[in-house]
């Protein structure tokens, strides 16, 4: 009966020798491959062992029966195969980024892909190619000279990875690239190219994965490039101007605007604008009027490109691109450039560009209060936020100055592709060259001007080459776990704690619960009900309300500062736990088919200063499971990936106790992460997202915030 079954399936022409069940090897799959197979269990040949445990039993005539079933394959097989091993379940994390020296490792889950059992195959490390180009040319040509051949006898993916000998010496940075991108591939047939039943990472299901994966060089140092420095002025006032001394010959280039805060000058940002330039970025740091308007940045950009013949004797002219533009503020400058975007946002248009000529809007310890009927909202331009935990000026207390020192509303204000990158033991003056000190933290973890800065250049590096150039695998470093993977050339002592989320105009993310509409605990913002088991869970507007982060027991949303005028939205949940408990949200039909989604996303924090907070001061971990219709679950502990709740910055003041305020940061999860070792989970029916606390490997207590779950595409 099973036999009949597999047969009805039978019949397509295949490659030979390109998967296990072909067992007579002619390339198709008959009824004579069925009895070959019985043949070799009948005579006790580990042709016949399928499953790979070294024994005949019935699991083998199962796994040959799914796999006849399944038919062999008649194209490449793309999946993600580079990253790197974890110690616990899923065992292996698909990664995009490598910095320069480090060892990629391969791997295959052979409980997803069984075929890859038992196989000896070359591994290819192949320049990256387009996917027209392998369909014109499909040779493999090892970049290392030779490829390694490798037997896959692991059993499961826990042991599955394979170090990739010679890859800590690939190339890295490629002229103004700051990458080298690279194509895997397992030859299982062994003849030398891309073909019917091989493996490759790199073949591309959309332009996020045009790598297999890239390897980086140090992107906190300059590039190839030589900076000159002029200082200058146009009909809007004077600036510094930096460019590459090799201009004319790599232009045109892309522009970036820089303007200062106050008491601060225009001429304190070049060591950024030295970075940018040796990246092949022509920069101006301009003067600050604090008109509240946007006016600085909106018309000194205005003025750069319609003056460029004059401008520094006209060294630019013709040579600077102005379809892509970034602007970077400090402090009120980071105010007027969040003001300019929302003036570009709403339909303001300069004389010489638009917002769609603007990549990337990003401010430093900015200012974030409003003026003149302006919000300094970002609006829909891509945006990114950076800001020290020790900033002794825009400091994040609730109860400084009418609400301005707390940008991280400016953040949740945004609805492009928006990050955030919050630094402890960073102030404010550390991110321009002569700004006074005005730390305000313990003093064992102040990292100073020179750590400061390097982050801050590799994190504008990474943000200008994906945002500005398209160099997709950078976005790594701007979304990962920190602990797990940082740029060369920091201290590896430093903490940082990143936010992230796709834009939510384009279609890049399936919400679940952003906590925007339906402000019962019961119910999510999709529709879907809630179940919570963890005590004192309560939706709350982000916004600590009375001035003080000292933990009083009656306000819950202690310590958030994701909003603050009548106008902002941002809300979340927030809940503590001390044992075993869950929230869990229903995915309803009509949103369940997730296979098309890359990441299943949320952001988290813990609460400042509350009792279970301090009870165990450390990042909180917890498990994330995802359940199907058929009551199948996969669970994940985030702290495999060094994922977790950030412990807050142990900084005083604003009330009594120790702990700043609540640090949101974004975890995201590989959605194939979930179907490790045949866990089985259908991905086109997932009823349930459900987070479980105090169990297994997680934190036994805590304080937590939890916003933004949904599952995302990768960009």
């Amino acid at each position: 009966m099973a036999a009949a079954a597999v047969l009805a399936v039978a019949g397509s022409t295949l490659a030979q020798g390109t998967c296990r069940a072909d067992l007579d090897g002619d390339g198709e799959l008959t009824v004579f491959d069925f009895l070959e197979f019985q043949n070799l269990f009948a005579a006790g040949d580990l042709a016949a062992d399928f499953d790979g445990d070294g024994e005949l039993t019935i699991f083998d005539f199962l796994e040959f029966q799914n796999e006849f079933v399944a038919g062999c394959p008649s194209e490449p097989i793309s999946l993600q195969m580079a990253g790197v091993p974890l110690a616990e379940y899923p065992h292996f994390e698909a990664t995009r980024a490598f910095n320069q020296g480090d060892t990629v490792f391969l791997a295959i889950d052979p409980d997803r892909f069984p075929a890859i059992r038992g196989v000896t195959g070359d591994i290819y490390i192949v320049e990256s190619r387009t996917n027209l180009e392998w369909a014109s040319d499909p040779s493999l040509t090892d970049v290392r000279g030779m490829p390694q051949a490798h037997t896959f006898s692991a059993l499961s993916i826990d042991g599955a990875e394979v170090a990739l000998t010679g890859s800590e010496t690939l190339a890295a940075a490629n002229g103004l690239n700051i990458s080298t991108g690279y194509d895997l591939v397992v030859d299982v047939d062994r003849d030398g190219a891309l073909g019917d039943g091989d493996y490759v990472d790199g073949l591309a299901v959309h332009p996020a994965d045009a790598n297999g994966f890239s390897v980086f060089t140090n992107i906190s140092e300059m590039g190839p490039l030589t900076p000159t420095m002029i200082d200058s002025s146009s009909s809007q006032g004077v600036l510094r101007l930096n460019y590459p001394a090799e201009l004319a010959s790599v232009g045109p280039l892309p522009i970036v605007v820089i303007v200062h805060g106050g008491g601060h000058d225009y001429r304190w940002y070049d060591y950024l604008q030295d970075q940018l330039s040796s990246w092949g970025w022509v920069s101006i740091s301009v003067q600050n009027d604090f008109s509240g308007t946007g006016n600085r940045p909106l018309r000194h950009t205005d003025a750069l490109i319609g003056e460029q013949a004059t401008i520094a004797g006209g060294v630019l002219n013709g040579l600077i691109d102005s379809s892509r533009i970034v602007w970077i503020g400090h402090s009120l400058g980071g105010r007027e450039c969040n003001i300019g975007s929302e003036r570009l946002s709403d339909g303001f248009t300069p004389s010489n560009y638009s917002a769609e000529d603007m990549v990337l809007v990003s401010s430093i310890a900015a200012n974030s209060i409003g003026g003149g009927g302006f919000e300094a909202d970002p609006g829909d331009i891509n945006y990114h936020m950076i800001w020290g935990s020790a900033d002794g000026d825009i400091s994040g207390s609730p109860s400084s100055f009418g609400g301005q020192t707390i940008p991280f509303r400016n953040y949740d204000r945004a609805d492009g592709f928006k990050h955030s990158t919050y630094v402890h033991g960073a102030d404010h003056n550390v991110f321009n060259c002569c700004g006074f000190r005005n730390f305000q933290g313990p003093a064992s973890t102040e990292i100073g001007r020179t750590e400061a800065q390097q982050i801050a250049k590799a994190t504008w590096t990474a943000l200008i080459k994906h945002y500005g150039e398209g160099n997709t695998d950078a976005i790594d470093y701007v979304t990962r776990a920190w602990d797990g993977f940082k740029p060369l050339g920091v201290m590896d002592g430093t903490t940082l704690v990143h936010m992230y989320r796709p834009s939510t105009i384009d279609g890049g993310s399936r919400v679940i619960d952003d906590f925007q509409s339906n402000p019962s605990i019961s119910q999510s913002s999709s529709g879907g009900s809630v179940t919570v088991s963890v005590s004192n869970a309560a939706e709350i507007r982000q916004a600590d309300t009375n001035g003080s982060l000292t933990w009083t027991g009656s306000e819950p949303s202690n310590g958030m500062n994701y909003a603050f005028l009548s106008s902002d939205d941002s809300a979340g949940l927030v809940f503590d736990f001390n044992s075993p408990s869950f929230v869990e949200f229903q995915v309803i039909p009509s949103l369940g088919d997730v296979s098309g989604f890359d990441h299943l996303s949320f952001r988290t924090c813990q609460g400042t200063r509350h009792p279970n907070t301090i009870a165990q001061l450390e990042p909180v971990t917890f498990n994330v499971v995802l359940v199907d219709g058929s009551g199948t679950r996969s669970t994940i502990h985030v702290g495999a990936y060094e994922a977790g709740a950030s412990e807050p910055y142990q900084r005083t003041g604003a009330g009594s106790g120790v702990g700043w305020q609540n640090e949101y940061g974004t975890i995201r999860i590989r959605l194939s992460d979930f179907l490790s070792q045949g866990s089985g989970l259908d991905l086109t029916d997932i009823t349930a997202i459900r987070f479980e606390f105090a169990q297994d490997d997680g934190s036994t207590i805590g304080r937590l915030g939890l916003d933004e779950i949904e599952f995302t595409l990768e960009r």
